[in-house]
């Protein structure tokens, strides 16, 4: 049944993002909320699904021997920070998203402790019973609950094959303000975003302002300080050593890259 209140704007169902973004500069809040609700609608029809997954097993009788892991890449921004969607900033709405356990040996409780993504593969693994690996995630069912200072990386080029061949089909053509690079760092109720391309920075007090809205950084510079030594050595963690190489994919690996989408 939809939800859909009364709405006679300029936006419809299954418009592009591009052609939305076009038309931001003349969206008014009655817009944005004709957004919002069908964005809650895809909510309610993923709340559905994973529903018959459940029942389906537990007609089965699998569900007291399979965990469920429910958990996603990103949010959506809906103009909190002048942008509609992702790709772009690095902000709590994009960045904060869900992340469900349930099963045989998953304990019920509400974690208030950030996770990473990077922490599914080896939890999954401890509820198995193998070994999580020396990898930078950790087992949440663990006993370190310590908090840690969490990252994340945006990075979009509108010239790559796949973006320019998805502006063509929108009709869009792709211009250097929509490159983007961005770094986050979060460590306690401090939060710096950089800007990689402009090397600027804007610091965020999350316990006066969980919205992100009020930059900082001039006020605060021992906190900036910190925040970006802390990223430094983050990312001289994640650089390999010179001697290290990959190996090539396999054939059947880009076929199956291929088949996913990832490749052309």
């Amino acid at each position: 049944v939809s939800r859909l209140g009364a709405y006679e704007g300029p936006l419809r169902p299954g418009m592009d993002i591009g052609e939305i973004r076009r038309l931001a500069p003349r969206l008014g809040p009655a817009d944005v909320r004709f957004l919002r609700e069908l964005y809650d609608g895809e909510v309610r029809f993923l709340d559905r699904a994973v529903g018959r997954l459940l029942d389906e097993l537990e007609r089965r009788g699998l569900a007291d021997d399979t965990v469920v892991v429910l958990t996603g890449d990103h949010g959506e921004e809906f103009f909190e920070h002048g942008w509609i969607g992702h790709t772009r900033s690095l902000h709590r709405e994009v960045v904060s998203v869900p992340l469900i356990l349930a099963g045989p040996g998953v304990p019920a409780e509400s974690r208030p402790d950030g996770a990473w993504l990077l922490d599914v593969a080896p939890t999954l693994l401890s509820l198995v019973g193998l070994e999580p690996g020396d990898g930078p995630g950790r087992d949440l069912l663990g006993p370190d609950r310590t908090v840690r200072t969490d990252f994340a990386e945006v990075s979009y080029d509108p010239w790559t094959p796949e973006n320019l061949e998805l502006a063509a089909e929108a009709g869009r053509t792709p211009s250097p303000e929509d490159r983007v690079l961005a770094r986050s760092v979060r460590k306690g109720r401090w939060k710096g975003i950089r800007n990689v391309a402009t090397e600027t920075w804007q610091l965020f007090d999350l316990a006066r302002d969980p919205g992100e809205k009020n930059d900082v950084a001039a006020r605060n510079p021992d906190a900036l300080r910190a925040l970006a030594e802390a990223m430094d050595e983050w990312r001289s963690a994640l650089v390999a050593p010179e001697s290290t190489s990959a190996a090539a994919p396999s054939d059947a690996q880009l076929e199956r890259l291929r088949a996913l989408g990832y490749l052309k």
